[in-house]
């Protein structure tokens, strides 16, 4: 997969879109936009120099976690160390193929530290410079070292980062906060930002329609 088939791809498909919705200006702008989005994911996914350097500085700033240590990329190929322990989805089968289990301390440990690197990623804030999150943070993309008391799990692939101003960050830390304490109110707000809504609907009656469907 390159960039230049992606964009290809990416061409051929909004060219259908407009033919199939030539009739239908809103709708061809909406389909077009979620298109985009999506190229441009798969678009930053191939790009090995921008991935090598989101997880120099996602390692950099991490504090309760590791990301994997890039080595160099090459005619597209991007080497990097290898991930310590095991993937994280992995993990149990690994433990019982190993006919091991967990101590108390090694599970409160591990269970402690996951709160950790999951507050850390969703709710912190830098002082200064760019926020760094992990878009893709699934379990196949960790990988957990139980030897590694103080930072047992590691990120890997990280094509797709996110990246905050300190000023994205609180808000983003914010809508994350809404999520926790169920402030459906505060949760529309933020699905409904920068939403084309229908003729005559103010944002005020978009925003209670989103709440009760939450």
């Amino acid at each position: 997969m390159s960039l230049k088939k992606i964009e290809n791809d990416r061409n051929n498909f909004i060219n259908l879109i407009k033919e199939a919705n030539a009739q239908d200006p809103e709708k061809m702008d909406f389909i077009t936009r979620k298109v985009n989005s999506l190229y441009d994911a798969w678009a930053k996914e191939v790009d090995m120099k921008s991935e090598m350097e989101a997880t120099q500085i996602l390692g950099k700033n991490a504090k309760h976690y590791n990301a994997v240590k890039p080595i160099e990329v090459k005619n597209n190929i991007y080497v990097m160390e290898k991930a310590p322990g095991v993937q994280f989805n992995e993990f149990i089968d690994d433990m019982m193929k190993q006919n091991k289990k967990l101590t108390e301390n090694e599970f409160f440990g591990i269970i402690t530290n996951y709160m950790q690197v999951f507050f850390e990623q969703l709710l912190s804030v830098p002082k200064k410079g760019m926020k760094v999150m992990h878009a893709d943070p699934h379990p196949g993309n960790v990988f957990i070292d139980i030897t590694n008391k103080k930072k047992p799990f590691t990120f890997i692939d990280t094509g797709n980062v996110l990246r905050y101003t300190p000023e994205e960050a609180i808000e983003n830390a914010l809508n994350h906060l809404d999520y926790f304490i169920g402030n459906t109110g505060g949760i529309a707000k933020a699905l409904l930002r920068g939403a084309n809504l229908p003729k005559g609907m103010s944002m005020e009656q978009a925003v209670q329609i989103v709440r009760q469907g939450l």
